[in-house]
């Protein structure tokens, strides 16, 4: 069991496949040329959350 922000949140490896669609989303966005550098910056930082997190789910 896996814990993020929320200490309630509990995600498994049945959560996987949300998290590498969130992943996706990330990265897609981060593909917009005029994506202001705050907004770039925040997604860059999610990015790694999630990477953390589904490192964390592979792990298990």
């Amino acid at each position: 069991m896996l814990s993020t922000k929320c200490p309630n949140a509990c995600i498994r490896a049945c959560h996987l496949p949300a998290w590498q669609k969130a992943e996706e989303d990330v990265k897609s966005l981060l593909k917009e040329k005029l994506l202001p550098a705050l907004q770039r910056a925040s997604l860059k930082a999610e990015r790694a959350r999630i990477h953390n997190v589904i490192g964390q789910i592979s792990g298990e």
